[in-house]
């Protein structure tokens, strides 16, 4: 039966989830780093040195399956400088990742979504624009008036709804790392799968200074280490070494056992997919060449980054695209900056694969991202 004339098309089936075609997109990038990075880390056993960091390595070697002799010279301290959980990338930005992120949520906000921008006075207006146009009347519209109502009473502008994605981001950050009625849920995850907090033994045999195989785990979940007033019976009077130990601030404690799911990798899985998100209204003026996996709908309404070519002059040329004015330059700064750090995460989550964590503890990393990623409001 051919369609009435008027009718609107039959809306295309969507992708599972609410997903569109450029979710299916980011998670193709972030997964060939996630993937590529652990096959390499399989095949040179790069990620070993780390991996066996803190703990006996010649058990852990002798426990290793492969009898490549890659497996055995992935003992030594690799040579990469991004091997080393100390360099600066990792002290400066991985560690206070979700604050950068919070700065690249403020600049998005102001530069691109919100009225005093000029993106975001557009959108503002094209809103405004939808508001007060004329609607049909008759019964046929009913259902449209009803739904155009529960709109305004709900609450859906560009700003809100980054800004609620913001917070739903933030709360799955801190209670996978940071906390969870006590400890987060990736030190839970740890304890369960048998996870023990044990003192860092440094005591030479002539010593009297003796320690306990473990200690409770509230010790390694606060990061507290074993002190003369807290454990005065582990510093015997008149030993030089606990004295000394003592003095330097008492006997460190680390986790040892039980499944340790990579907190980087996590962070790091969320932090680029939250951005992209953010960003996902403009990537199509930002990179023409993926517009087509944006539906229209997502589209910001205007070119927030340049102004639109003039019409023709009489003498039919036109004088090419207009000039952006100085906000337009300034919401261009702030995707691009938003976009760098997007890369940065991506660079540090590759060297996540190929120098820390086993296959598995990498694998559930970022298994767990992708489910908190699952629960923010999507770009449709």
């Amino acid at each position: 039966m051919a369609a009435q004339p008027g009718a609107r098309p039959a809306a295309r089936a969507g992708l599972p989830l609410g997903l569109q075609p450029f979710h299916l997109l980011y998670l193709c990038i972030v997964g060939s780093i996630v993937v590529g990075g652990s096959l390499y880390a399989i095949a040179t056993g790069s990620h070993l040195y780390n991996v066996a960091e803190g703990f006996d390595r010649l058990h852990v070697l002798n426990a290793a399956t492969s009898s490549s002799p890659t497996t055995h010279t992935a003992f030594l301290p690799p040579t990469s400088y991004f091997a080393d959980k100390r360099n600066v990338l990792n002290q400066l930005f991985v560690k206070r990742a979700w604050g950068w992120n919070i700065l690249a949520f403020i600049i998005q906000a102001l530069f691109l979504k919100s009225a005093i921008s000029g993106s975001g006075r557009e959108a503002a207006q094209r809103k405004k624009d939808d508001d007060v146009a004329v609607v049909p009347t008759g019964p046929a519209v009913a259902a449209a008036q009803k739904t155009a109502a529960t709109r305004k009473s709900t609450i859906g502008s560009p700003l809100s709804i980054s800004l609620f994605r913001f917070a739903t981001a933030t709360l799955c950050w801190v209670l996978f790392a940071g906390w969870f009625f006590g400890p987060p849920l990736m030190l839970r995850v740890l304890i369960a799968t048998g996870g023990e907090c044990v003192p860092v033994n440094t005591a030479p045999t002539t010593s009297l200074f003796s320690l306990p195989a473990k200690v409770d785990t509230v010790y390694c979940y606060r990061r507290k280490s074993l002190t003369r007033s807290s454990h005065p019976h582990l510093f015997p009077a008149g030993d030089a070494f606990a004295s000394r130990v003592a003095s330097h601030g008492g006997v460190k404690v680390q986790w040892k056992g039980g499944h340790d799911v990579s907190g980087h990798t996590f962070i790091l899985t969320l932090s680029i997919l939250y951005l992209l998100e953010e960003l996902s209204p403009f990537v199509p003026y930002l990179v023409p060449a993926l517009a087509d996996f944006y539906p229209k709908s997502v589209w910001w309404p205007t070119n927030p980054f340049r102004g639109p070519a003039p019409a023709a002059v009489s003498t039919g040329h036109s004088k090419g695209a207009k000039k952006p004015t100085p906000m337009q330059a300034l919401s261009l700064a702030a995707a691009l900056s938003v976009l760098a750090l997007i890369g940065l995460w991506s660079f540090m989550l590759l060297t996540t694969q190929v120098y820390f964590h086993t296959t598995f503890e990498k694998a559930t990393g970022f298994l767990t991202a992708l489910a908190a990623w699952l629960l923010l409001p999507k770009e449709r």
